[in-house]
């Protein structure tokens, strides 16, 4: 009843995880329970000797194969500093509701606040992203004249707009992505945990971006994005974990804008068309962490 191979560190999704961690209580339980019949001893006994060899036995096998598997079950857990934070706001939030001694009005029973992210935004955690005024993706466009553009708006309107009308007509279509944002971690590829360790050194950082080319399809367009590796102040900026980083633009009726990830792929089999963009846009967006509510959290 051992493990043939150990079972992989990664899941793509918070339902894996679940699923695969109900998997290995499963197996540590079998682990326990197929020593019993081993080793003719009983579980149901409620008193053991010190030195009792079929249990020191069962707990052998049983460290086994938590040692095999550690790296997995670790990763199903919170970080230490996520677990002494969240220890640390329920005892502040106890000693709160704690009425002053008789005698003793005025004192002040305050802790100071842990200035660390929260178990509650942990919770509520859905992505971190690079997010960019709509306003001034649109007014760059207005001035390019690439030929592959202007396709892409003769794909979306019949013809580009003329430059007096374009942004208005632009803000008016549903179908152009209100929120433009860089996706630079998910919830489905990071645990919160993680994306706090990644990312918390950048919260609400200005970082410079470069949009260098326009990827489409008659399903959704986005722009390939160049990020620095540094900012001017030396702190790092860790790369996207899409697949390409990337902006998306457009999505069609009835299109995710998350199929945009897919671009990169797609115009290697001339599913979609890539326009190396013959002026550079250069834009600044602002580093933030947002909740399932897509509103953005305060670490």
């Amino acid at each position: 009843h051992g493990f043939a191979t150990p079972i992989p560190p990664f899941f793509p999704s918070r339902s894996h995880l679940i699923f695969r961690g109900n998997v290995m209580l499963f197996h540590l339980l079998a682990n326990a329970r197929c020593c019993a019949p081993q080793y003719g001893y009983d579980l149901k006994r409620q008193r053991v000797k010190e030195k009792d060899a079929p249990i020191q036995a069962m707990e052998k096998k049983l460290r086994k194969a938590m040692e095999t598997h550690a790296p997995y079950i670790s990763s199903l857990t919170v970080s230490e500093t996520t677990a002494r934070d969240a220890f640390l706001d329920q005892c502040i939030a106890r000693v709160k509701t704690v009425s002053h001694p008789k005698g003793a009005a005025g004192t002040d029973f305050s802790m100071p606040s842990v200035d660390q992210p929260r178990i509650a935004i942990y919770a509520r955690m859905k992505l971190v992203s690079i997010d960019i005024p709509k306003a001034a993706i649109h007014a760059a466009l207005k001035d390019n004249d690439d030929e592959g553009v202007t396709e892409f708006f003769k794909m979306v309107f019949g013809s580009k707009p003329k430059p007096e009308n374009f942004e208005k007509m632009l803000k008016r279509d549903s179908r152009f992505i209100g929120s433009t944002h860089i996706t630079m971690a998910h919830k489905s590829r990071s645990t919160p945990s993680q994306m706090v360790e990644t990312f918390s050194h950048l919260n609400d950082a200005s970082i410079p971006i470069v949009l260098a080319s326009l990827l489409w399809n008659s399903r959704v367009a986005a722009f390939a994005v160049t990020l620095p590796n540094t900012l001017e102040d030396g702190r790092t900026v860790p790369q996207s974990e899409n697949d390409f980083a990337h902006l998306t633009l457009w999505a069609n009726k009835g299109v995710k804008a998350f199929e945009a990830n897919q671009l990169d792929g797609l115009v290697d089999t001339n599913k979609a068309s890539r326009v190396t963009l013959s002026k550079e846009i250069r834009l600044e967006g602002k580093l933030s962490f947002w909740g399932e509510n897509n509103k953005p959290l305060q670490l």
